[in-house]
Formats: C-alpha cells, structure tokens, sequence
C-alpha cells in the first residue's frame, strides 16, 4: 500500500516512516499541507496519514483541498497531539477522520 505521511516534526516523520517500512507499506513523505497537495497529485496514495497543526496549510485546508480535487476517494486519517475540539470538527468537515 502506498502511504502519504504528512507532519511538519522529522522526529514524527522518521518514526512513523520505519512502523510503515516494516509493515511493508511504500511511503513517500510531506512536511507540510501544501507538500501533501503536491504529493497527493504526483503519487496518487491508498492512504494518507496527515498532521493537523502544520505550516503553509494545515491538515484540514490540504484535506479539503485533496477532496476537491479526487475522483477516487481516499482515506485520510489525521494524526496529532495538539487537537482541539475546533481542529477535530475541522478536519471531519474537510473529509479526513
């Protein structure tokens, strides 16, 4: 499965990165929601796994953003510590869970 991973800490990048290499999961990396958009239009991703709280766009802006672009239908789980109540109903709103 190829797997889009966003999140603007390389601490988080790179641990999460090695969990989806040993599942055997292709993994291509973001830094931020602007490079998710980006990545998502050049690598067409089973599954996105995305930060909330990141700079240029946030998670839910790139989710938003991915959902108006798709004909296929793509998962998008956001991972995060930060989250608000306002970030969580954000983030269901744009098409990510």
């Amino acid at each position: 499965m190829k797997v889009l991973l966003v999140d603007d800490s390389p601490v988080d990048r790179v641990i999460s990165e090695a969990f989806l290499l040993e599942l055997g999961h292709e993994v291509v990396l973001g830094e931020n929601g602007q490079q998710a958009l980006d990545l998502y239009r050049e690598h067409n991703p089973d599954i996105i796994l995305m930060d909330e709280v990141m700079p240029v766009m946030r998670g839910h802006e790139a989710a938003r953003a991915i959902r108006a672009l798709e004909d296929n239908w793509v998962p998008i789980i956001f991972l995060s510590a930060r989250f608000t109540a306002e970030d969580i109903t954000a983030g269901i709103d744009a098409g990510g869970g």
